[in-house]
């Protein structure tokens, strides 16, 4: 995808945000083509972003004013975007549900899908939020790939959005934004075909098998860059500093950082042995996505790995997005590329909260002893509300009897 500074009515910004980057690409469609307008990234300090979370408002609107000012080649003017959370955020998982003639629509299926949500994702049942993507395979049962996140990061994203004068079209799990702009540069032939991105990010990868541009498989791997330098720290007796440093300047040149990622790579193979007995195919080719994948010598030793250990089907190309800017911010352009067509629509997925979600009032869990409290913020009067805490406090605590007839005492007067 060539870059031109070509600037028409219609642009949208592609939004990349993880706990330690941003990044930002304007695009324009002129005709079929696409067009990258402008493009910017920033590192961010650890205390920006946090597990996603925004723990420095001030500091992380004047990255975004700094971005979209001072981009290249230059400043950014649209401020209609699609966004997309880091993984660690957002769940996934696939469920399939065979077709045995029972009408499962609505509100019925989603109940269904709740259900396999609750029992997997690591989210309050309260705060969590799902949307889905639906797929019927060739033996007629249809497959959905769930994807669930905590409502109150959503609605902090959305309102924050709101305040930096940015309006959010859509918020998309990363894979979705990362297919899309690896496939916009392929042909016709290539985009029906299977393929698959792993997503290394600092804490976790995440696997993604597509078809035909549709994901049917999600695998999570609990590993990623940061997990590395923190294991290689351990095995140097260095700082964590010093052990970033080595892993980039080596890769995996290290016998170290070779034990270090063996693991991952295990993992793939597993899930590609597994994709393959379902499916009888592999997947023509494997993209390495996310900072991590930039690790020295990682595509050539995943590869080599494959060769070794495969035991069943073709074994896929191993790649990374690269080239010109376009291809070095694969997602960010994906995302963007999001409100052009309604097809990319059809075939992804909003996180987006609705405006009477934005507006509900926060669920606060304290938690004391093992036992989760909920406190929902409502016209209770504060002499209420100070009675109401002692007597949890004495349920929790097991106070006295004493205790007990000092707070009737009190609450009557």
């Amino acid at each position: 995808m060539a870059i031109k500074s070509l600037k028409t009515m219609k642009s949208y910004l592609g939004i990349d945000i993880a706990d330690t980057s941003i990044e930002i690409v304007e695009l324009s469609k002129a005709r079929s083509s696409f067009n990258m307008v402008s493009y910017a990234r920033a590192e961010l300090a650890r205390d920006v972003i946090v597990q996603g979370r925004i723990k420095n408002r001030e500091g992380l609107n004047n990255i975004f004013q700094s971005l979209l000012d001072n981009a290249s080649p230059q400043p950014a003017e649209s401020r209609k975007a699609v966004v997309s959370f880091p993984d660690s955020l957002v769940y996934s998982l696939n469920y399939n549900i065979q077709n045995d003639g029972q009408d499962l629509t609505g509100e019925k299926l989603e109940e269904v899908l709740r259900d396999q949500a609750r029992a997997t994702f690591l989210i309050e049942d309260e705060n969590l939020h799902i949307v889905w993507l639906k797929n019927v395979l060739a033996d007629g049962s249809e497959n959905y790939t769930i994807f669930g996140v905590d409502k109150q990061i959503v609605k902090n994203w959305q309102l924050f959005f709101k305040e930096v004068g940015i309006e959010v079209l859509a918020i998309e799990p990363e894979v979705l934004g990362i297919m899309r702009g690896i496939l916009a540069d392929r042909d016709s032939e290539f985009q029906q075909s299977s393929m698959a991105v792993a997503d290394i990010g600092g804490t976790k990868t995440v696997l993604t098998f597509f078809y035909q541009g549709q994901p049917i498989i999600s695998e999570t791997i609990l590993t990623g860059g940061f997990v590395w330098t923190t294991q290689l720290a351990q095995k140097i007796g260095g700082s964590f500093e010093a052990a970033e440093a080595q892993k980039i300047s080596f890769g995996l040149e290290s016998p170290d950082m070779i034990n270090i990622v063996q693991p991952l790579a295990e993992k793939i193979t597993s899930s590609l042995q597994k994709y393959y007995s379902l499916y009888q195919h592999m997947p023509q080719e494997l993209f390495l996505t996310g900072g991590s994948a930039q690790l020295p010598g990682l595509t050539e030793f995943l590869s080599n790995y494959l060769a070794q250990r495969q035991t069943e089907g073709q074994i896929p190309e191993i790649s990374i997005p690269q080239g010109d800017q376009a291809s070095m911010y694969v997602e960010a352009v994906g995302l963007a590329m999001y409100p052009t067509d309604a097809k990319y629509q059809k075939q992804s997925v909003d996180l987006r909260l609705s405006e009477s979600e934005l507006k509900e009032k926060k669920i606060k869990t304290k938690e004391r002893s093992g036992t989760k409290i909920s406190v929902i913020s409502s016209g209770v009067d504060k002499k209420t509300k100070k009675q109401l805490v002692m007597l949890v406090v004495i349920i929790v605590g097991g106070l006295s009897i004493a205790a007990i007839i000092w707070v009737i005492k009190n609450a009557s007067n």
